[in-house]
């Protein structure tokens, strides 16, 4: 896997890479799409075409611990 491949697939190849054909870590793999996953690309950025959205923020007021995760209330 190089950069140039992550452009492509993540960024629709829209970022402007020095060396496109470097191989990347995993570390550098999750750096690179973290510095870009707020980029705003043909009208949005990699969270919101992955359905994120803004969720309540604040202080957590309890922690429920279920079978499958836990629950926190903010």
């Amino acid at each position: 896997m190089n950069f140039g491949l992550v452009n492509a697939v993540l960024f629709g190849a829209s970022l402007d890479l020095e060396q496109p054909e470097q191989a990347m870590t995993r570390e550098q793999f999750a750096r690179f799409v973290a510095s870009h996953a707020r980029d705003v690309i043909k009208g949005e950025s990699l969270f919101t075409r992955a359905g994120f959205k803004k969720g309540p923020d604040g202080r957590i007021s309890e922690v429920e611990q279920l079978d499958h995760g836990y629950l926190l209330h903010i």
